[in-house]
C-alpha cells in the first residue's frame, strides 16, 4: 500500500521532445527567408523597361478601315476629327541595363501599310527571349472607320466607333464606350464591359469571354432579340421597360427587347453574363 501510494505521488518523468532521425531540431526560419528572396528576386533581364513611340497620320479619305495585330500590348481606338486617323505605337522591352534595353527594343519590328483603304498596324516580337517585349497602339480616327483590333496579351478599347468592330485578346479585357454598329468582342481570359449608345436598327452583336463576365449596357428603348448564356453562372436581363422571354433559366435568358430589329448574343463560358438597362 505504502509502495502504490508512494508511486502516485512521484512527479512524472518530463517528457523530452522529439529529436529528429538527423539530430535535434533547428530553426528553419532564415533559410525560408532566404528561399523567398531568391524566388522573388526579379531576373536580370527585367530591370530596365524603356518605351519608345512613334506618331503617323494619314488623311482619312485614303482609310476606310484599320487592323491591328499587336502581341503583348493594349491597343484603343477613340472617335476624333473626321479628317485624319492617327496611330500612336509605343513599342516597350527590358533589359538587364539600359543598354541591354535599347538594343533588345530593336527587335519589337512594326509595320504601318494602306492598301485598298486598309490601314494594317503589325507588330512582331521575339518568340524565344526571356526579355519582355511589346507594343501599345493607341488610334484616332473618325467615328465611321471600320476597326478590327487583335492583342493576344492586352486590353482593347473603343470610344465613340460608330462603324463596323471587331475586338479580341487572349488575355485581357475588352471595353467599349458609346459605340454604335456591328460588334464582334472576344476574350479568353477577361472580362468585357460593352455600353452601345444605340441598338434600334439592325446591328448584329456577338459578345463572348471564356475566363470572365460580360456585362452589356444598353438604352431602355433599344429593339434587340437577344440570347445570354453562362453555361458556369448566371444570366441575367435587367431594367427594360419592354420585354419578352421566350427561355427564362438561370443560365440562359432568350428573348426579344422592343420590337426586335437587332440581334445580340452574349457567352460566358465559366463566368456571368449581365444585359442591362442604363
Amino acid at each position: 500500500m505504502t509502495n502504490v501510494m508512494r508511486s502516485c505521488c512521484q512527479s512524472p518523468t518530463p517528457v523530452q521532445p522529439p529529436q529528429s532521425v538527423a539530430g535535434p531540431i533547428r530553426p528553419v526560419f532564415p533559410a525560408l527567408f532566404m528561399l523567398l528572396a531568391l524566388c522573388c528576386e526579379q531576373p536580370d533581364y527585367l530591370r530596365v523597361r524603356i518605351e519608345r513611340p512613334t506618331e503617323r497620320s494619314w488623311d482619312a479619305g485614303q482609310v476606310t478601315k484599320v487592323v491591328i495585330r499587336t502581341r503583348n500590348g493594349d491597343v484603343s481606338a477613340t472617335a476624333g476629327t473626321d479628317s485624319l486617323v492617327s496611330a500612336t505605337v509605343t513599342r516597350f522591352s527590358t533589359g538587364k541595363d539600359s543598354a541591354d534595353a535599347e538594343r533588345s527594343i530593336e527587335q519589337v519590328e512594326v509595320s504601318m501599310e494602306v492598301e485598298d483603304s486598309t490601314l494594317t498596324i503589325e507588330v512582331e516580337i521575339p518568340d524565344n527571349d526571356p526579355r519582355e517585349f511589346g507594343a501599345d497602339v493607341a488610334l484616332t480616327l473618325p467615328a465611321r472607320t471600320a476597326v478590327d483590333l487583335q492583342t493576344t496579351e492586352g486590353d482593347v478599347e473603343l470610344d465613340r466607333i460608330n462603324a463596323r468592330m471587331a475586338a479580341s485578346t487572349s488575355r485581357g479585357n475588352v471595353v467599349t464606350h458609346g459605340v454604335r454598329g456591328h460588334l464582334n468582342a472576344w476574350t479568353a481570359a477577361g472580362n468585357l464591359g460593352i455600353d452601345i449608345v444605340d441598338l434600334t436598327v439592325y446591328f448584329e452583336v456577338i459578345l463572348g469571354s471564356l475566363e470572365g463576365l460580360v456585362i452589356v449596357y444598353l438604352p431602355d428603348n433599344s429593339s434587340t432579340a437577344f440570347v445570354a448564356r453562362a453555361p458556369g453562372g448566371i444570366a441575367n436581363v435587367l431594367g427594360f421597360s419592354e420585354i419578352v422571354f421566350s427561355t427564362n433559366k438561370e443560365s440562359e435568358k432568350v428573348g426579344v427587347i422592343g420590337s426586335g430589329a437587332a440581334m445580340l448574343t452574349a457567352t460566358a463560358t465559366h463566368g456571368g453574363v449581365t444585359i442591362r438597362a442604363k
